[in-house]
């Protein structure tokens, strides 16, 4: 997840959905040690938001198993959420550019206010956004 002030970097996908930045751990040459969260969150920042960031900059929330939309029952997730609050880095809030025109339609900010009216996001996502907010402390408790 990547703020700014009290706005939220989020991705709308090629089929419409509204989205936050993230996706899947890649394999290395070995085929067999996955990467490291860190560096999937940057990844993945980079190409859904065009923000190439250090992994050294993001911050983890918690890890979240369980109850997730891509379970199987030959697969379990394991989350591991980050934050970057750019606020501290960036004097201004950087332009949102999308590197996934197969993913990702477009990639832009909304406040972190609007999200509980505006943005239809999955209950998954809410969940993380409402971690955000409490890590945060920023006042968005009309998330549920």
């Amino acid at each position: 997840m990547v703020i700014h002030d009290h706005d939220i970097a989020l991705a709308k996908t090629v089929d419409g959905r509204l989205v936050l930045p993230g996706g899947m751990a890649e394999y290395g040459k070995d085929r067999v040690v996955p990467e490291e969260a860190t560096i999937t969150a940057a990844r993945e920042a980079c190409e859904e938001l065009g923000l190439c960031l250090s992994p050294k900059t993001l911050q983890p929330m918690a890890t979240i198993s369980g109850e997730h939309p891509w379970n199987t029952d030959d697969a379990f997730a394991i989350d591991t959420p980050f934050i970057l609050d750019l606020t501290q880095l960036c004097d201004t809030r950087p332009s949102l550019v999308s590197n996934a025109p197969g993913e990702i339609q477009e990639a832009f900010w909304m406040p972190m206010s609007d999200i509980a009216y505006a943005v239809p996001l999955s209950d998954y996502h809410r969940t993380l956004v409402d971690m955000a907010t409490r890590h945060l402390g920023v006042a968005v408790t009309v998330i549920i």
